[in-house]
């Protein structure tokens, strides 16, 4: 999905380029940009090669209820057919940054994530999923774009409960 112009360009390989909010504004009041084209899900390579998407796969198989996993895998094929179908100028994104937002979205709707805190799913999760890839060694330059706390203090989940 990356092309070797992006990854010099920290802001798209990530996924931080800004993009309209409007649908209609980003589809010009059509249903859809390109005429959509059949895809297999086998001719799409989900980046299971990146030791850190490996990895939390794993995790993700091992903490979320089947159903949920599933769902995981489902948004990261229909997100990179969307993505490279109707968006090729933002085709240069990380599969590995897609997978990795995609197998993680939900971890903090699991049971025990859930009674774990009074944070929301949203929040919580998003705390887990950052202290999960700074575990596995997570590029330090893709983490500190996304997240900068003001207080350069490392956020957890234990601390925001």
């Amino acid at each position: 999905m990356s092309s070797s112009s992006s990854k010099n360009d920290p802001v798209a390989l990530h996924g931080w380029t800004a993009v309209p909010v409007d649908a209609a504004a980003i589809l010009q009041d059509r249903p859809y940009l390109h005429e959509p084209r059949p895809l297999l899900v086998a001719d799409i390579k989900f980046p299971s090669d990146d030791p850190i998407v490996a990895r939390v796969q794993q995790y993700a198989k091992e903490k979320l209820p089947p159903q949920t996993y599933n769902h995981s895998m489902r948004v990261f094929y229909w997100a990179t057919t969307i993505l490279t179908q109707q968006f090729p100028s933002h085709a240069s994104l990380s599969a590995s940054t897609l997978a990795l937002t995609c197998l993680l979205h939900d971890i903090g709707t699991t049971t025990h994530n859930l009674h774990a805190t009074r944070m929301s799913f949203e929040f919580h999760g998003a705390i887990l999923a950052l202290n999960l890839l700074q575990s596995h060694s997570s590029p330090r330059h893709s983490l500190k774009q996304s997240v900068k706390p003001s207080s350069g203090t490392k956020i957890s989940a234990s601390s925001a409960a």
